[in-house]
This record gives C-alpha cells, structure tokens and sequence, in this order.
C-alpha cells in the first residue's frame, strides 16, 4: 500500500499532554497510521478508510494508549492535515444545518457520497427531457440550496443564464471558486427559504433545488417560492433525500476529523412533496423514487450487504414539475 499523505500535523493540549505522560511518541503512531496499520477501529472504519485511500475521504485510525484512554488520529480528505485528539474529544452531537454544512463546504465534493452518485446522471436525463425550443443560451435559471454550485455549474456548463443562492457563506465560497475555475459566469447570493427568495415573481425559466428541502421545516412554502420565481411554462425540478429512507433512520451526517455531526432530517412525506408541488400550482410531470439498489458500485464500504438488505429502499426523490401557461 501506498504511504498516506498526512499533510501538516495537528494535536489537541490534552493528547499531547496524556502522550507524554505515557512515554508515547507521536511519531510512532503516525507511522503506524501511515501505513495503514489503523489500531483499534472497528470493521465498518476500516472498510471505509479502504475506500477513502481511494476515492479521498477521511482516514481514521484509533489506538489505545493507556487503561481506557484512546487516541484517534484523523488525515482529512484532502490530505492536507492530520490530526490527534482523545476519543473524548471527539464531539458526536445534533448540529444545524448550518453549521454542518459550514464543516461540510471544504471538502462536500470530494467525497463519495451514494446519494448524490445516483441522483447526479438522473438530473442531466431529466434535463435533456425538458422542451428547450428557444435553446439553453435563452434560458434563465435559479438554484436555491446551491451548495457548492454543483447543480448551479451544470446548468451554467449548457450556458443557462444561472444564479444562485444558500445562507452558508462557506458553502458559497467553494461555488464561487469553482465558478471562477471554470470561466463561468454565476450570479451568487447568500439567502434562504425562510427569508423569502429575494427574486421577482416570474423571474426564471427554471428553478432548482438539490438535496436541500429534507432540512426545511416548512417545506409547503419553500416549494411556493420556488413557484413563484418560475414564470408560467418555467419548470420546477426538486430533488432530495427520499423521506423513505429517512423514516427508517437515516440521517444526514458530516464526519470531520474531530466531529460527527448529524443534521436535522424533517419527518415530510412522499405524499407532502407531491402536494406541496400542487399547492403551488405547478403540475407534476416526473416523480421518481430512486432505490438504493441503482447507487453506483463502491459508493458504499459494504455494497453487496447494503444493497442486498435495503436494495428497495428508496433513497432519493426527484420531482419535475411545470407551472401552467395562464
């Protein structure tokens, strides 16, 4: 195996002091890090770590140093730090989206994450379905919960006249980035639902919402000023964590070198979105409950098990829907 990039070293007073205090020195434990010697984690980690060598996510390593007192050693996605903390140290704790999302922006799109692999490819099909006769360049479209800008970039990459907007400014940061990389021209706004989009009505041809609406409590009327923005004959294309899963238990979680958050997954319904979408006064046209069982191989440690236990489960909801010529 390769030796792993473990990019500047950080530790936390309390490591350092308990080290120490047992005669340990650091460098043998990022050594036995290094090398992919990860101590004392459990079979679910050491599956994962298989795959972020891989595909770049997180490694975690956890040995124990003294009677009841463990050390974890953290290299993070990106392999530009690594970093040493007590097991104690290690917040796992309910966080708001806010602040996931905050911790989350860094590296959000370096991870392998199963629900954006199989819902990524279905929005370019349902894109190339919808009835473009002017052509993409007359386009306008709105991305709320932009994130990163992966759907924002999308649409700017068919040369849509796209803006976005997200309340995280870290969030907003990546996209603005990535934006500039790629020579593209995106409006960005930080803002939310629970504002109001500070947009006219009628103002976009599209309007796009990507993952987000699990984490909005009053999902009725994000999807009404969704509506709102699209002019009549515009299109609505929402796309999220299909409430299936989330009633089973599934939640949305960041995992940080030194934090596993779990962010606020509502209790809507399929039957909520499909109504929301009506109440706003737009016609769906697709609905789509996307099973576990399409998530692209290895976007889980454990594929075969996964998909043989929950390969039913719908995992993702996509909804396009048209507001009516009047």
């Amino acid at each position: 195996m390769t030796e792993l990039d473990l990019g500047r070293i950080e530790i936390t007073p309390a490591a350092a002091a308990v080290l120490e205090q047992a005669g340990l020195q650091v460098e043998a434990l990022l050594d036995r890090h290094r090398q992919g010697d990860w101590g004392e984690v459990d079979d679910h980690v050491r599956q994962h770590n298989a795959f972020s060598l891989r595909y770049g996510g997180l490694i975690r390593s956890s040995y124990g140093i003294a009677e009841g007192v463990d050390l974890l050693v953290s290299t993070s996605r990106d392999r530009t730090y690594t970093k040493l903390l007590l097991g104690d140290e290690f917040e796992n704790r309910e966080a708001s989206a806010q602040e996931g999302y905050a911790r989350w922006a860094a590296y959000y799109d370096l991870e392998g994450n199963p629900l954006i692999a199989v819902e990524d490819p279905l929005v370019d099909v349902i894109l190339e379905g919808l009835d473009v006769s002017t052509g993409w360049d007359a386009l306008t479209a709105l991305d709320v919960a932009t994130g990163t800008g992966r759907i924002a970039l999308k649409l700017a990459q068919r040369g849509i006249q796209v803006t976005g907007i997200d309340p995280s400014p870290e969030m907003l940061s990546v996209a603005q980035d990535r934006a500039f990389r790629l020579g593209l021209d995106i409006a960005f706004h930080s803002g939310s639902f629970e504002e109001g989009l500070p947009f006219e009505r009628d103002a976009f041809d599209l309007a796009t919402c990507a993952l987000a609406l699990c984490h909005v409590p009053d999902l009725y009327g994000a999807v009404r000023e969704l509506a709102r923005v699209v002019r009549p004959g515009g299109y609505v294309l929402i796309t999220d964590f299909h409430p299936e899963g989330v009633a089973i238990g599934w939640r949305t979680v960041v995992t940080c070198a030194d934090a596993y958050y779990r962010l606020p997954n509502m209790p809507h319904t399929r039957e909520d979105y499909v109504s929301a979408v009506r109440q706003a006064g737009c016609v769906p046209l697709d609905v789509r409950d996307v099973p576990v069982r399409e998530v692209p191989e290895g976007c889980f440690a454990h594929h075969h098990e996964i998909v043989t236990e929950f390969g039913d489960v719908a995992l993702c909801l996509m909804i396009l829907a048209q507001k009516p010529e009047e």
